[in-house]
């Protein structure tokens, strides 16, 4: 019998290059965030980001890298108060559930087949905190719903098209601080069968996609 927690190995890796050639001043960074999700309001979600090395404005580059496609796809839970790349990540594919609960004051997450075909559900076992919130990790990041207060069940329909938006100034951190200076976003492609991109950040502090 397969086990159902058992992360594939066909996942792609993908590798973003950015390259700083703004005329920012100071240590700068690149923001990569995942589509948002097909089947809930933009609203209702969060969108995280990952966080490149820092960069100067000296023609210095990054290389940004993560895992994408349905087989790289994983779920967790976190609440207020828990730093998000703390929390544990439970693979999980499409077509199955994940049950959420609370034992001991920690989030566990039980992955189970049957569910429906290209979707993942989320089921939850009271009790569960308030201000608790989900995240499935498509690509770079993970993308934030927030547990209802019924503690009725979620379906999440993830976007596993090669496309990331793309950030430039400082760093995404979660829960969003109050002031922050970045770029205007940028969707990046990765071409049919490609598994690398390049983008650079020009004087005029656009990002412009060269491959």
């Amino acid at each position: 019998m397969s086990d159902p927690n058992a992360q594939s190995s066909n996942a792609t890796s993908l590798t973003l290059t950015a390259t700083n050639n703004s005329s920012v001043p100071g240590l700068q960074y690149f923001n990569v965030y995942p589509p948002l999700l097909k089947n809930l309001p933009a609203a209702q979600q969060t969108q995280t980001a990952l966080v490149s090395e820092p960069t100067l404005h000296d023609g210095s580059n990054t290389a940004i890298s993560w895992a994408s496609g349905s087989d790289a796809l994983s779920i967790l839970a976190v609440t207020n108060g828990q730093i998000l790349s703390k929390a544990e990540q439970t693979p999980i594919r499409l077509g199955q559930t994940a049950t959420v609960s609370y034992p001991n004051s920690t989030f566990a997450i039980a992955i189970s087949d049957g569910g429906t075909a290209d979707i993942i559900t989320v089921a939850f076992t009271a009790p569960i905190p308030i201000h608790s919130q989900i995240g499935l990790v498509v690509g770079p990041a993970p993308i934030l719903v927030a547990v209802p207060a019924s503690l009725s069940s979620l379906t999440l329909e993830p976007d596993l098209s090669q496309q990331v938006t793309v950030t430039f100034g400082s760093p995404f951190v979660w829960p969003a601080a109050e002031e922050t200076d970045t770029s205007i976003p940028t969707v990046v492609t990765f071409a049919a069968g490609q598994t690398s991109a390049t983008i650079t950040i020009g004087p005029d502090n656009l990002i412009v996609q060269n491959d």
